[in-house]
């Protein structure tokens, strides 16, 4: 498991971690690496990311991560998800997003 998701869990104690995880893109059973989280902050620190567009949020948990190396998110869903906004204050990203 990450640093991210670990530091995440601790923050968000009520919330399992296999939650956090189950849709993301940091997810290394979904990637087929091992580590998402590794392969997205190669790719977003090769070039400074003033904007980024998600097309599906999810939970929230890349959007997050990926809020920690640009100005500003965008991301859509057409489904909502209550972690979302728990996720985004807890590692206190909510102000670079909007949904």
């Amino acid at each position: 498991m990450n640093e991210f998701i670990t530091t995440l869990a601790k923050k968000i104690p009520d919330v399992s971690v296999r939650d956090l995880v189950f849709c993301s893109a940091l997810n290394p059973a979904l990637d087929g690496h091992g580590d998402g989280a590794e392969i997205l902050k190669h790719f977003l620190l090769r070039k400074p990311v003033k904007h980024v567009l998600e097309i599906g949020t999810c939970n929230g948990l890349a959007t997050a991560f990926m809020a920690q190396y640009a100005e500003k998110i965008t991301t859509i869903d057409i489904l909502g998800n209550p972690l979302t906004r728990r996720i985004w204050n807890a590692m206190g990203v909510s102000d670079k997003i909007t949904s």
